[in-house]
């Protein structure tokens, strides 16, 4: 097969989700089906240089269009994701082939076309108008084959309406049976049904979204211009689509679609349309991406998992910088704490956000250790189980607790309240230190330690919990998944263009009913 072929721009992306990009990533290109995945040759497009093989696509996850000497269909791997590249220049050609075969298509069917007629003209008069019908599919299918010949190699849109106004052509039948219409639109129910189509595009060279004319290749039908309105108070706003004195004031409007390309599509663009019987308006919008990671203390610096967040740390609020997010996400946040130890909060003070980081408080939430201890002249015991180990010294007469492991800074946190004749207390010998377990004595109504155990020690512990307050100081109970940004963006018109998104545009189609005639 001839070369060499044009490819796409590399676009290293979750084809589930085009949002997700394998940015600042190698791609390898090698062809399809090689289990060794080894890089072929490439060069750019005017084949005078060749081109790295693998790829460093850049933070957004492109990489540059290429050319390759004899294979139109290629496949990547790179960043998580894979897929495969197609070049058209091959299918062209097929078309210019079957260009012929369809030329001749048509010669005959002209042939056929006027055979039939001249029986038509030659037919009696009892079967004139059965043979009318039969003329008249044939006309149909001559037109047809013409049609044929005449779109091989023709731009999408045209092929597109002439299938869709031919009944004779599969298109413009089932379409036809699709909507209760025979044939071309007709007159149903008093309205006269008309279609509206073309394709629009903004270059970026502020005259805003324009509509595709006939010369550039396209065709609209029955949209008469466009307009760009940017809300100049935010950011929103529509691109108008006007069609004055198609349908009029009473007619009916059945459909009107807006469709981003395949650019826009993998980028994560949607249209919203609001239809009148002179306009319509659409608004754009975009899935936002999102900055996040799991971060987390190590006991001597704060890490990011996979590289996307910054973390720094002070006074008790940790600041996680990333790349930008839309100005319009930049107050989704998310934080899902990793640890029961601390809550991790975004501050309500004014300033603490933008779109390049955000902040989360870091507040004590440590878990409390409670319960009924005992002694019952033989073992010691725990009620609910918080406290599972029991170690009695009887020439000091501490009693050591063992419970769950509770932060550094909640050890001091003790309450003890006897159960009992004797009393329970925390001296310098019972220091709570340790962030699992606890050191007790009891002692009389004298004040006198006791030293050997009895059914009168017996109290309600509780060893830790927290304050709310904010944590100065880190410690390896720090852990987080954050979320930054997120949810949809909507577009100002005029910001969205081609110098953006190169060769994007956005598929226009409606279906209007015209207003009764008489």
């Amino acid at each position: 097969m001839p070369g060499p072929y044009a490819h796409d721009p590399i676009l290293a992306a979750d084809p589930s989700n085009p949002s997700l990009v394998a940015a600042n990533a190698s791609v390898t290109i090698f062809a399809v089906g090689d289990p060794t995945k080894t890089p072929v040759t490439i060069w750019d497009l005017s084949h005078t240089t060749q081109l790295p093989n693998p790829v460093t696509t850049n933070r957004l996850g492109f990489g540059p269009q290429f050319s390759h000497d004899t294979i139109p269909q290629l496949a990547w791997e790179g960043g998580g994701f894979s897929g495969t590249f197609k070049s058209f220049k091959g299918l062209w050609e097929d078309a210019e082939a079957a260009k012929g075969a369809a030329q001749g298509s048509a010669t005959s069917s002209q042939e056929s076309a006027a055979s039939s007629e001249l029986a038509a003209t030659n037919a009696a008069t009892g079967v004139a108008t059965a043979l009318a019908a039969t003329v008249a599919e044939a006309t149909a299918a001559k037109l047809a084959a013409q049609q044929a010949a005449a779109l091989v190699g023709a731009p999408a849109d045209v092929s597109t309406a002439a299938l869709v106004g031919n009944p004779a052509t599969l298109t413009g039948t089932a379409l036809s049976a699709a909507i209760g219409l025979t044939g071309a639109p007709q007159a149903k129910d008093g309205h006269e049904y008309v279609w509206l189509a073309g394709v629009i595009r903004n270059l970026g060279d502020g005259s805003g979204w324009q509509l595709l004319l006939e010369g550039s290749n396209h065709r609209p039908i029955g949209i008469t211009s466009i307009d760009t309105v940017d809300d100049s108070t935010g950011p929103y706003g529509y691109i108008r689509v006007n069609y004055p004195g198609v349908v009029g004031p009473s007619g009916m409007t059945v459909t009107f679609m807006a469709v981003p390309d395949e650019t826009l599509a993998r980028n994560g663009f949607s249209c919203g349309t609001s239809v009148t019987q002179t306009y319509t308006d659409i608004r754009i919008s975009q899935a936002a991406p999102a900055a996040s990671d799991y971060v987390s203390y190590n006991g001597s610096a704060w890490v990011s998992q996979d590289g996307k967040l910054t973390p720094t740390f002070s006074g008790g609020i940790l600041t996680l910088a990333h790349e930008p997010v839309p100005a319009s996400a930049q107050y989704s946040i998310n934080a899902v704490a990793r640890t029961e130890f601390y809550s991790f909060n975004a501050p309500r003070a004014a300033g603490t956000l933008d779109t390049g980081k955000f902040s989360l408080e870091v507040r004590d939430n440590s878990p409390r250790i409670a319960d009924y201890v005992s002694f019952d002249g033989t073992n010691w015991s725990s009620q609910d189980g918080k406290f599972t180990g029991f170690a009695f010294d009887t020439s000091t007469g501490v009693l050591t607790l063992t419970h769950a492991a509770i932060p550094l800074t909640a050890t001091q946190r003790v309450s003890l309240n006897p159960r009992g004749a004797t009393r329970p207390v925390v001296t310098s010998t019972t220091s709570p230190t340790s962030t699992t377990t606890l050191k007790i004595q009891f002692v009389n109504s004298a004040g006198t330690v006791l030293l050997t155990p009895d059914t009168t020690m017996r109290a309600y512990v509780t060893h830790g919990g927290g304050t709310g307050e904010l944590v100065t100081a880190p410690d390896a109970n720090m852990r987080v998944f954050a979320s930054h940004g997120g949810g949809n963006r909507q577009w100002k018109p005029s910001a969205l263009n081609t110098i953006v998104y190169p060769g994007s545009n956005i598929w226009l189609l409606g279906f209007m009913g015209k207003a009764p005639t008489g």
